[in-house]
């Protein structure tokens, strides 16, 4: 798969603006969001290939999301937890609500490419 398009799920406008200008600078046609329940009907419309989510949301965290979205049409695109929380507890939680992979913010341009080439295998 190649990555063509990305969506991004933040609370935080700044990080969610930061996020996607990284992944436009890397070549992604990107959209963001800033909470969980727009994330499912953007996704539904947008069809990303890539899908960075915060889990600490306020309306619909990111496993809540996560599960969603597997359910639905995203089951083979890459789902990525990026989240403030760190720890086995959480990637484990987060492998099992769907995600492939979790990072711990703050996410730079380097772990971005290197999340978009992973995602693109």
């Amino acid at each position: 798969m190649v990555i063509r398009r990305a969506l991004v799920v933040d609370d935080y406008p700044d990080t969610a603006e930061v996020l996607s200008a990284l992944l436009q600078a890397l070549g992604c046609e990107t959209r963001f969001v800033l909470n969980g329940r727009d994330a499912l009907a953007v996704a539904e419309e947008f069809d990303p290939d890539l899908v960075l989510v915060d889990l600490e949301m306020p309306d619909l965290d990111g496993f809540m999301l996560a599960s969603a979205l597997r359910e639905h049409e995203l089951r083979h695109r890459a789902l990525i937890a990026v989240s403030g929380w760190g720890g086995i507890n959480v990637k484990f939680r987060a492998y099992w609500a769907g995600f492939d992979d979790h990072v711990v913010k703050p996410v730079g341009i380097q772990q971005l490419r290197q999340i978009v080439a992973q995602s693109s295998l």
